[in-house]
């Protein structure tokens, strides 16, 4: 049950393990919500289901109820429902934050891609600074001791921290350094270069490149020095971070939990991120062999 909530709030990310379309996406994560409400509560509640997914406090606190009253019906003590109460809490909190992240960063792409009002950008620019960097809980998930579910948590940290790029993706250049920031300093241990929290002051030239380019070093997957491209760069970087991310997924499966399905989506997700990141890898190299033999 409490994994079957993470599926409803995890979206499209949930979705990449059967490597959906950009199309399907949605339509699979509203699929997903229906059917765990219509499981939790024996019927279609469009209303709850809605509550549901937008994280709503009150929607949470009766999931937990349904969770401990299951969890005290199949005998496994307080102790376990607690634990279990504290898992939807903290996963609840962390994936509210990463909403509230896209939400500001989905207007600052529509004002970048003119769908709103004129003279709109700068503003959302600066509104967009604080959600887009708040990491308290994400923080927590991260850290907390949940016991078994540990391992649990800390596979949804990495699939938030590859929603946290999917958000970056599209965004000015110095928003997509408060997007990642911490995510990449928690888990590869690289500080943010210095950018204004003046949202209206702009980047140094190369300062977003050199901060994608040294993560990815860390993350174990460098940016090869003979590519010079700079839009090459950017993508091997990007992927390389990507793999990272999915290597630190790949720690934590095998401690995953085989009853849910977070396990198999866990492994989904790594294979399409490893896919995609080879594919794109041999391309921009190959690319490179050729013009260079041309020159």
């Amino acid at each position: 049950m409490a994994i079957g909530a993470v599926a409803c709030w995890l979206g499209g990310v949930w979705s990449d393990a059967e490597a959906r379309t950009e199309e399907a996406r949605g339509t699979e994560a509203d699929r997903r919500c229906d059917a765990f409400v219509n499981r939790l509560y024996g019927s279609y509640d469009k209303t709850r289901t809605e509550r549901l997914r937008a994280l709503d406090p009150v929607e949470v606190s009766s999931l937990k109820d349904k969770i401990s009253a299951a969890a005290q019906a199949e005998s496994l003590g307080s102790a376990r429902a607690a634990e279990l109460g504290k898992f939807i809490d903290v996963v609840a909190d962390a994936e509210r934050e990463v909403t509230l992240a896209r939400r500001a960063g989905d207007r600052v792409k529509k004002d970048i891609e003119g769908e709103r009002e004129s003279g709109k950008l700068t503003t959302d620019e600066a509104d967009a600074v604080a959600p887009l960097g708040e990491s308290a809980a994400f923080n927590t998930l991260l850290t907390v001791d949940l016991g078994e579910l540990t391992a649990e948590a800390r596979a949804i940290a990495v699939l938030c921290a590859m929603d946290r790029m999917e958000t970056a993706r599209g965004l000015t250049k110095h928003l997509k350094v408060y997007a990642v920031e911490r995510p990449y300093s928690a888990f590869f241990n690289v500080a943010p270069p210095d950018v204004p929290r003046d949202a209206h002051k702009p980047l140094k030239p190369g300062t977003w490149l050199a901060y994608l380019t040294s993560v990815a070093a860390a993350a174990g997957h460098a940016v090869p020095e003979h590519v010079k491209a700079v839009q090459d760069r950017e993508a091997l970087a990007w992927g390389g971070v990507l793999v990272g991310l999915a290597d630190k997924l790949r720690a934590q499966t095998p401690s995953l939990s085989d009853e849910t399905e977070l396990k198999k989506v866990a492994e989904g997700i790594t294979r399409r991120i490893e896919n995609e990141y080879r594919s794109s890898e041999a391309g921009i190299l190959h690319t490179g062999e050729r013009s260079a033999h041309h020159g």
